[in-house]
């Protein structure tokens, strides 16, 4: 979970590493000077309820912080995330955690969804990256 705009993808990249060696769950500053954090739920079993935890998390810190900007980003490619915030149906031209990792931006990529979570669709092509 990240605030809007406050992506570091050489972060995003060492947690992935990390992610597929063990369970790693970490709470780290984006920048020494900001008062943005990055929350990151990883495991590299599945069905041990990361996109539960991290979807509930979201949900409850915005619930007690209704003034703090929520990102929700997921690596998986099942959709859940989109499923559970999004407002509507998916347009045609929606721009994913790919357009995102290609432009090294969430600008235009990060959406407005349920309970005032922003989250970061998915997309089934990241191993192209």
């Amino acid at each position: 979970m990240l605030a809007p705009g406050s992506l570091n993808f050489a972060r995003l990249a060492s947690l992935r590493a990390a992610q597929e060696r063990r369970l790693l769950v970490t709470c780290a500053t984006v920048t020494p000077t900001s008062q943005r954090f990055v929350i990151t739920i990883a495991s590299n079993k599945g069905g041990v309820g990361k996109t539960t935890v991290a979807t509930n998390l979201a949900i409850t810190l915005r619930a007690l912080h209704e003034d703090l900007p929520i990102l929700l980003v997921t690596l998986d490619d099942q959709s859940i995330v989109e499923r559970m915030f999004r407002i509507g149906a998916r347009p045609a031209d929606v721009r994913t955690l790919k357009h995102a990792f290609a432009n090294r931006s969430f600008d235009g990529c990060s959406e407005l969804g349920q309970y005032g979570v922003f989250f970061v669709p998915p997309s089934s092509e990241l191993e192209a990256l």
